[in-house]
């Protein structure tokens, strides 16, 4: 009754991947692996059948394929190559699939985090990547186990019918086995499990690392932060490797196994005598196919555990909660937070509780706090580019505008890059004097709109210059910060605020040092007490 609840569960699931990642020709493609099944096993004995009876003249008496093979040896490299075409076509059809299905997974995936914007860019990051290629696995390893069994079957019948008394070897053959493999699913599983958590944790700390590069060095934490990342590293490896072992010895029992039984029964009870070579060799192929079933078994279970984390991030789907931001322009405030609470996907401890801020409008608020206190997080909050859970934000704008501290470039035009997701028509006398006026270049002859730029062809403050002046291309009301003048110069710094002030701007300014900037109207202080984030 396990066995056939597993089943089933299975069966539901890859329905269930198959409607979400809306792949294409599905049945078709399991009908042409079925067929190419059929015609490998058929090709395979008819190798194995024929090749014996050179040897032993009786099993061609009462076999007119087998007959005609051994009249006509001249085909038989032919089969060979039908063989290998076959197997060949099976695992292309099967690896097409299982490619689909990561393809339209990932776009899903990234679809959803730009549509719920509750996950953590270390979770996304690991959704996309490993999380749908264990989901494609899955698919993958359930379609072989299906194909293994066929093959399992068709050759046991063959066993069956050309010697009764093979079917005690079946029988006692799989008997032995199914602990085994009930034991190694069961610890693939775990670790399995283990490596799913490690994994996420790599994802995320190494995303942590990569942003905040130049801060680590400049407060001197390189060696803590390594020392950190070896430690998820070892639990990540180990688990990769537990799976390893597991992995090993669920393939290479059933063979091990096989010519052991063989070694025996010829080493003491003269069985060479009864066992002919075409039932040896057909026997070998049966417990090769028994391989295949236990290692795809395992993986199908151990591929299986990322399917409920699937399930849970469409249940995440459902939870909508878009209507608690609201923009209002009857405002007072520029921005409005009420009693507002919000959590990552998954995550056990909420980022904000109960929080209520007002921001007025056309002012300076600079944001600070210690890293992982969620600056960042209260600024995507402001925006509506993540909501909360409970409570309000209303803004009186829905004009944005985003300088982070990696800008966005793009490939393409020093123009392209400057319009970039702006739809008005800015001419280029426009674009030239917001150049001039930030001091993009020293020199007026390199003021090229149509040169190609990238992040290696500028500097970082060239780069964050740049984004500046797109977002006030965009004529936005309300400018988010986040480390945005982190590698720029107290020079540019002052520039660039100085032609803040004289635009009316409400600027929320995420960053770590609030005395590098001259003119503040409020400072926010996000600081951490018993894993709660407190707001002076």
């Amino acid at each position: 009754m396990e066995l056939l609840s597993q089943f089933k569960t299975f069966i539901r699931d890859i329905m269930y991947v198959s409607k979400l990642t809306g792949t294409k020709n599905k049945k078709g493609r399991v009908l042409l692996s079925v067929i190419l099944l059929f015609a490998s096993f058929g090709s395979d004995l008819i190798i194995i059948v024929t090749i014996a009876s050179l040897f032993q003249d009786d099993i061609s008496n009462n076999n007119f394929v087998v007959n005609f093979f051994v009249n006509n040896l001249f085909l038989l490299p032919a089969v060979v190559v039908s063989r290998f075409l076959f197997s060949y076509l099976d695992i292309l059809n099967s690896y097409k699939l299982k490619f689909q299905i990561e393809e339209n997974l990932r776009v899903y995936l990234l679809e959803e985090i730009f549509d719920k914007t509750n996950f953590s860019m270390g979770d996304a990051f690991h959704f996309l990547n490993s999380f749908a290629l264990s989901v494609g696995a899955f698919y993958h390893s359930l379609t072989g186990l299906i194909a293994s069994l066929i093959q399992l079957f068709l050759y046991s019948g063959y066993l069956i019918y050309s010697d009764t008394q093979s079917l005690i070897i079946i029988v006692g053959g799989a008997a032995i086995l199914y602990l085994p493999t009930k034991f190694f699913t069961k610890r693939g599983r775990t670790y399995t499990h283990v490596d799913w958590e490690a994994a996420r944790e790599y994802n995320s700390q190494l995303q942590k690392i990569l942003e905040n590069i130049f801060l680590i060095k400049l407060l001197k934490k390189v060696n803590d932060e390594i020392a950190n990342f070896r430690s998820v590293l070892k639990i990540y490896y180990r688990a990769h490797l537990d799976s390893q072992k597991v992995g090993t010895l669920t393939t290479s029992f059933p063979q091990f196994a096989t010519l052991l039984l063989l070694s025996i029964l010829l080493a003491f009870f003269n069985f060479a005598k009864i066992l002919t070579l075409d039932f040896i060799g057909v026997l070998i192929r049966l417990f090769q196919e028994f391989s295949k079933v236990n290692k795809n078994i395992m993986l199908v279970s151990n591929n299986h555990v990322v399917i409920k984390k699937l399930y849970e991030i469409t249940e995440n789907s459902t939870n909508n909660f878009k209507g608690n931001f609201s923009v209002n322009t009857k405002n007072e405030s520029a921005i409005s937070i009420k009693n507002l609470s919000f959590k990552y996907y998954n995550a056990e401890n909420y980022i904000f509780e109960d929080l209520s801020l007002e921001i007025k409008k056309n002012t300076h608020n600079v944001i600070t706090g210690p890293n992982g206190s969620g600056k960042s997080t209260l600024l995507g909050l402001c925006s509506g580019l993540i909501y909360p859970e409970d409570g309000t934000v209303s803004s009186f704008s829905s004009k944005f505008g985003y300088v982070g501290v990696t800008p966005l470039i793009i490939a393409g035009s020093l123009k392209d890059n400057l319009l970039y997701g702006n739809t008005k028509n800015i001419s280029d006398d426009v674009l030239n004097k917001y150049l001039e006026d930030f001091g993009l270049f020293n020199e007026k002859n390199n003021m090229d709109l149509e040169k190609h730029i990238s992040n290696k062809t500028l500097s970082s403050g060239q780069l964050q210059k740049i984004s500046f002046i797109r977002s006030l291309l965009g004529d936005v009301e309300i400018l988010l910060l986040d480390e945005s003048t982190s590698n720029l110069d107290i020079n540019s710094k002052n520039l660039i605020f100085d032609i803040l002030s004289k635009s009316s701007l409400t600027i929320l300014n995420a960053t770590h040092n609030a005395d590098d900037f001259r003119t503040v109207d409020n400072h926010i202080k996000i600081k951490i007490k018993d894993d709660k984030r407190l707001i002076e």
